[in-house]
């Protein structure tokens, strides 16, 4: 399960102060929490190849519209298919559809703005509905993979009024959570006091509430099936969503933690050893491949830049994992992170380090305070960016259905 946009602080088990997340939260009790979660780059179009074949942009190069993951790029519904499962997926964002690649090994691939409305595709429940379906009708001697992808709290935010719990009734301001509000407070035309900026948090939450209960619904259905003892399940997200903390509102556009910490939430049945799993370790969505193969007694194709997280990590390595991170566009901002460092390296102008222990906020750049660590990082970076290995996207095409849909979420003009 990944909701579109939702960035890890804003779920009320980690920490946050509205209770955002009571669902998801019922789950996370019994799963393991991965704390340090990351995607590597703030866009759906390019995290979710990471996600499905486990390895970075810089091999799988679905960075901008007009590319496709390569037809020979081995997926983790390639893998369960081949070892007897039925894979079905469902898509609300068309940054995530067939012209993207992300259709492989699916034998069914469901994008919903096709056949639906902009206010059904965006409306959780209709998607926790068609996925309730598939689950009533499978046969359980099949195995089943199941991906959904919710685009709640993805913008525009606009919560059922049931869902609209955390802004202020009396506001009467100019902000909405409509894209034009988000592009002039990222613009500065539009300034976040006298409640403006609050607001549109609060219907950010309201969005999140709304996509936790649609989860609860579809969690609460297969608790009361027979294979729930049995049954595997993620919560993640594909990014996350910023909220001026660097300046910048929504996503796409910096490496920042607010852009890219995630949830991912593992629940597994009974019988796994939870003991030698380091729930506080470094993690990145590529993981997600080799860690769900492990949950079936399945391995991974050699040459991917995920790691089982659910096998003891390898003391030899600890402490040494690194991720390189982008952003979109044709100067993109890069960064490299570690556990302890984030290294930004914008298209243009000058880097910045970050001691995120010390500042896990990332608000005091330490470029000259340590400059050994940023030169050491940035010499690594500049390696890793110099020979990525062979480009492995393919050229493809939106259909008209596809960009009519993206303009609509606000992606195009």
């Amino acid at each position: 399960v990944t909701l579109d946009a939702a960035r890890f602080d804003h779920f009320s088990h980690a920490g946050y102060h509205r209770p955002t997340t009571p669902e998801i939260d019922r789950l996370a009790a019994e799963s393991l929490v991965f704390t340090e979660a990351f995607a590597l780059a703030p866009y759906t179009m390019c995290s979710f190849p990471t996600m499905l074949s486990g390895i970075s942009f810089l091999e799988h190069g679905v960075t901008e519209r007009g590319r496709s993951l390569a037809a020979d790029t081995v997926t983790l519904a390639e893998v369960l298919r081949d070892a007897g499962y039925r894979t079905v997926a469902f898509s609300t964002n068309p940054n995530k559809s067939r012209a993207t690649g992300t259709d492989q090994g699916y034998d069914e691939y469901h994008e919903l703005w096709t056949d639906e409305s902009l206010e059904e595709v965006v409306d959780p429940e209709i998607l926790t509905g068609k996925a309730l379906d598939v689950i009533a009708n499978h046969d359980d001697a099949r195995p089943l993979h199941l991906q959904l992808h919710y685009m709640p709290p993805h913008a525009p935010y606009a919560p059922a009024p049931e869902y609209d719990r955390y802004t202020d009734p009396d506001y009467q301001g100019p902000s909405d959570g409509s894209h034009r509000t988000i592009n002039r407070l990222d613009a500065g035309r539009l300034s976040p006091g006298d409640g403006c900026l609050a607001h549109v948090i609060g219907l950010y939450d309201g969005g999140l509430l709304a996509a936790d209960a649609s989860v609860g619904r579809l969690l609460d259905a297969l608790r009361d099936r027979p294979r729930w003892r049995n049954t595997v399940v993620l919560i993640t997200s594909d990014h996350g969503e910023a909220f001026l903390e660097h300046r910048r509102t929504s996503h796409n556009s910096t490496v920042y933690d607010e852009m890219l910490h995630v949830p991912f939430i593992l629940r597994l049945p009974d019988g796994f050893d939870r003991g030698i799993v380091d729930t506080d370790r470094l993690a990145t969505l590529a993981d997600i491949f080799p860690t769900l193969l492990a949950t079936a007694s399945l391995r991974p194709p050699g040459g991917i830049d995920g790691v089982n997280l659910l096998a003891p990590p390898d003391p030899t390595l600890a402490g040494d994992r690194y991720f390189v991170t982008r952003t979109t566009g044709t100067a993109p901002t890069y960064g490299l992170r570690t556990q302890n460092w984030n290294l930004v390296l914008p298209g243009s102008g000058h880097g910045a380090l970050y001691n995120l222990h010390k500042d896990p906020r990332e608000r005091q750049n330490r470029r000259f305070v340590n400059l050994p660590v940023y030169v050491t990082l940035g010499q690594l970076l500049t390696a890793q960016l110099a020979s990525p290995g062979p480009i492995q996207a393919e050229a493809s095409e939106l259909s008209d259905t596809d960009r009519e849909m993206l303009e609509a979420l606000g992606y195009v003009e």
